[in-house]
């Protein structure tokens, strides 16, 4: 491994994260918040430093031949080190428990939205804008590197050939990261304009907007909130949803709208996306008729885009926790905001019990398995079985730990689930009846993380190569 190459590209990141910690810093010193603003200041100076020191210590010129393990070690550190800085902030709300802070941190860079702060906690606006900030920057980097990772073991399949048609497949590789990085990011800022200036049109209070904008577009929660704040608008409800939904569709279906409209197109992860959001509300609202049809719809994009935005503790006994844990593993697509591959593997699966069942009816045809241009993936199938597994098994540790905790069965399943598929629709802090000790808050703060990175996956990809 090239450990150069990744120092210059952690340089690029740190450097770049150093300016929107510089606005906190100065929102919170402009409202007085003097100790609040020095630990953002902190944050500033060593972000900088830290990217200046990599920068100078390292060099931009074999980039272009870094590959997967430099991907995968950039990813690590990155994520790693994110997760730290973004705790500072949050030092003053946890009493200077570091180890909640980083929990706040995590909770927010993987776009799970669960936090420990007490409800009725009155937050600066400065901390405010942070979650919004480690919400926006963690959703940007899963799209970015889930791009990179499967840019470098496949050309085909998972929306990349969509990519490659509007010709930014050729530049997906590791030198050009920042470039990816700060495209998702134009997108996700697009799609909070559009949710945000709707919400403060409607009369919602410029605090409750941003957060719900940032949860929408990031599928995630800033802060909980119940479906009643919009009762009186007309359009908040829909737009909330329209936007869960790009949120939760490929990056490059978006981007192919966006520059070459005339060749844009549905593919089979946004159609089944939509099935699935469309088949939860009928379900919900036939069930649940005295909620509405509005209140409905945003429950079912909530739960299948796995943010859990508007909803309630109450609120997700609605159709029993299978159904929600269902979603919560299905997701939304590759290289979105939902993160992860989860909905290719459901496809993937899905595709492969069709041609078992193929053949059993006609034992004696030839038949080729063929799934997204690949012919007989055996490796991926394997690949997908052994991960499932391996899934359930630290599902089933983390869950068997929290029940002994004094968890209840289904509330010890329920986190677990939720912490690994970073899904607030799961995650409730209501779920846990007693205060959780220092270990428990490191084992949640690691399954979200385990759950974003998708480390099984990271492990097994650095072993085969």
């Amino acid at each position: 491994m090239n450990a150069t190459n990744v120092l210059h590209m952690l340089g690029r990141f740190f450097g770049l994260f150093s300016i929107p910690s510089l606005l906190c810093a100065v929102w919170a010193f402009s409202n007085d918040r003097y100790q609040q603003a020095s630990l953002f200041i902190l944050v500033v100076t060593v972000s900088a430093v830290l990217g200046a020191v990599f920068l100078v210590s390292s060099s931009s010129k074999n980039l272009h031949k870094a590959g997967l393990k430099e991907i995968v070690a950039f990813l690590t550190a990155v994520w790693g080190g994110m997760s730290v800085l973004g705790a500072l902030p949050f030092l003053m709300l946890t009493q200077s428990d570091p180890i909640s802070a980083l929990l706040e941190s995590v909770s927010c860079l993987t776009t799970t939205g669960t936090s420990l702060v007490p409800p009725d906690t009155v937050l600066p606006a400065s901390i405010i804008a942070w979650r919004g900030i480690l919400h926006i920057t963690g959703a940007m980097l899963a799209i970015s590197g889930t791009l990179l990772l499967v840019a470098t073991q496949s050309s085909v399949g998972q929306g990349l050939r969509r990519l490659q048609a509007i010709g930014i497949w050729t530049r997906l590789n590791f030198a050009s990261f920042m470039k990816i990085f700060l495209i998702s990011g134009a997108v996700l800022l697009a799609l909070f304009l559009l949710c945000f200036n709707t919400l403060l049109f409607e009369g919602l209070p410029l605090r409750d907007a941003f957060a719900l904008a940032v949860g929408a577009i990031t599928t995630g929660q800033v802060f909980p909130y119940d479906a009643s704040i919009l009762n009186g608008t007309m359009f908040s409800g829909t737009v909330i949803c329209v936007t869960l939904f790009f949120a939760s569709i490929n990056l490059a279906n978006i981007l192919m709208l966006i520059r070459a409209p005339q060749r844009a197109r549905i593919d089979i992860e946004t159609i089944g996306i939509l099935a699935g959001m469309l088949l939860l509300f009928v379900l919900i609202y036939a069930a649940h008729p005295q909620l509405g049809s509005l209140a409905s719809a945003v429950h079912a994009f909530s739960i299948v885009s796995t943010s859990g935005l508007l909803l309630s503790p109450d609120d997700a006994h609605l159709l029993g926790w299978p159904v929600i844990i269902f979603f919560g593993f299905v997701g939304g697509a590759t290289a979105s905001s939902t993160g992860g591959m989860k909905f290719f593997r459901f496809r993937l699966l899905a595709a492969r019990a069709l041609h078992e069942f193929s053949r059993l009816a006609q034992p004696k045809a030839i038949q080729n398995f063929r799934f997204s241009g690949m012919r007989n993936p055996v490796e991926a199938m394997l690949s997908v079985w052994v991960y499932l597994i391996g899934f359930a098994c630290v599902t089933v540790m983390i869950a068997g730990y929290l029940a002994l905790t004094g968890m209840s069965f289904e509330a010890s399943i329920s986190t677990a689930v939720g912490a690994i598929t970073n899904s607030a629709a799961l995650f409730h802090v209501e779920n846990m009846n007693l205060t959780p000790n220092p270990v428990t808050k490191l084992i949640l703060t690691f399954s979200m993380l385990f759950g974003r990175l998708e480390l099984l996956l990271l492990f097994s990809l650095i072993i085969r190569n």
